[in-house]
């Protein structure tokens, strides 16, 4: 299918449930930031600094994946 053949609703249409996985996906990853701080409480690990950074990384692609999206 080429693209011309995509009508422009179509494609708005295919963009905004695009933009609102990747919305959905960064809330997920906001909500993990606030689940490891909850386990970090409760847990003593090693590897919590690492996990934590990771974490964080996560987030902020996931961010500048949404941002990268709307341009």
């Amino acid at each position: 299918m080429t693209p011309d053949a995509i009508s422009p609703a179509i494609a708005l249409f295919i963009k905004t449930l695009v933009l609102l996985g990747l919305a959905l996906y960064t809330i997920f990853a906001f909500v993990m930031i606030r689940q490891e701080k909850l386990m970090a409480s409760v847990l003593e690990e090693r590897f919590e600094p690492v996990l934590k950074m990771l974490i964080y990384v996560h987030f902020i692609l996931s961010a500048g994946l949404i941002v990268f999206a709307f341009v």
